[in-house]
């Protein structure tokens, strides 16, 4: 029946949502009202976005440092902001680190926004939290856009990052990562454990005929990992 149901979807919904999105558009989120630009992942389309903002409600960042990494418009900076933390955005897509610039100065928020391909134009530096929505989907990107959904044919996207992650987190820091029952997750798991990282299922949420999965990713490797 699921499937039934996500074909429909694909034929009706996805090219009303595709041609919704050609133009800017807005979203809300609390007193948060934020800027879309057109090619740049919308997040009040996709529940993933605001399962990551509904979680950082809860916790303490006062003068934690809190990266979002792949950040799209921003809106999750914008709220860590809000929460006190010292908030680093970057992107690989230009049109998106314009996008976080926009909201950002919008709202006067003190945000480092960086251009870049995970944490390749990064200086070193280790965060508290790390915020991310990856791509999941394993195709090659052809443009920037499409970055915000395929992580390459050979889940390229995962490979990078879970080398690069912790060498950018502190000792007691965290990745929370959204990950969809859609993608292959036994396989990005079994990807971060090649790099002793910690994988941890804290909530699962369905939505629609799928589950979105809240993944906190810790780094110990003096823990041998199976």
């Amino acid at each position: 029946m699921s499937y039934i149901i996500k074909k429909v979807f694909a034929r009706s919904v996805i090219p009303l949502v595709k041609w919704y999105l050609t133009k800017d558009r807005s979203f809300r989120y609390k007193q948060l009202k934020i800027k879309v630009f057109s090619g740049v992942f919308h997040p009040g389309f996709y529940f993933s976005t605001k399962l990551l903002l509904d979680y950082l409600g809860n916790l303490y960042l006062t003068r934690k440092k809190v990266l979002e990494l792949g950040a799209g418009t921003g809106i999750i900076s914008l709220f860590a902001t809000r929460l006190g933390a010292n908030v680093t955005a970057s992107d690989i897509n230009p049109k998106a680190v314009a996008n976080i610039c926009h909201n950002s100065q919008k709202y006067k928020a003190n945000i480092e926004v960086i251009q870049s391909d995970l944490f390749d134009s990064f200086v070193q530096q280790t965060f508290d939290y790390i915020v991310i929505n990856p791509p999941y989907y394993p195709q090659n990107p052809k443009s920037d856009e499409e970055y915000a959904w395929y992580c390459g044919e050979d889940f390229g996207y995962f490979s990078k990052l879970f080398q690069q992650l912790p060498a950018f987190m502190k000792h007691n820091g965290q990745a929370l990562m959204i990950l969809s029952s859609d993608c292959a997750l036994d396989q990005i798991r079994q990807m971060a454990q090649k790099h002793h990282l910690q994988w941890q299922e804290i909530k699962k949420v369905r939505v629609w005929w799928e589950h979105n999965y809240l993944i906190k990713i810790t780094h110990h490797p003096s823990i041998n990992t199976p």
